[in-house]
């Protein structure tokens, strides 16, 4: 399928991105994918991935102050939205996507993630070490 995004940024190029990755590896129409984006939401939507907020940053460089502030932004608006958080980010000239997700999802501190160098690794994680629901005794950004 030839779904061409409209030029909005760097972030809805990074969500189109990802949506085209999506559709390779899991069969997800990237155009429904893309229109959350237009939409303004920040997660993708896939059964196989019920339940996870997905967070989506393109970046030159991505220090770990970076990451943790993703990973703070991401935590927050998941767990309002009742959801797990996952940052997907993708560094200019790289050509794979890092994801970074919860030891277990009834912690939402960043000491407490796994960084995944791939889409693979990822989903391969949700099999092997699936996420449960959040716990709403953890507030996001608590380990500061």
């Amino acid at each position: 399928m030839n779904f061409t995004p409209p030029r909005t940024g760097k972030h809805a190029r990074g969500m189109h991105e990802l949506a085209i990755l999506l559709s390779r590896v899991l069969a997800v129409d990237p155009a429904a994918s893309f229109q959350d984006a237009v939409a303004g939401l920040q997660h993708i939507r896939h059964p196989m991935l019920n339940g996870l907020g997905i967070h989506v940053r393109r970046r030159w460089i991505a220090t770990q102050r970076d990451r943790r502030s993703w990973w703070d932004r991401a935590a927050a608006s998941a767990h309002a939205a009742g959801k797990v958080p996952v940052v997907a980010y993708r560094l200019d000239r790289e050509p794979d996507w890092t994801f970074i997700r919860p030891l277990t999802a009834g912690r939402l501190s960043f000491d407490e993630t796994a960084s995944l160098p791939s889409i693979r690794a990822f989903l391969t994680s949700l099999r092997h070490w699936p996420l449960g629901p959040l716990s709403a005794n953890h507030t996001p950004g608590e380990d500061k």
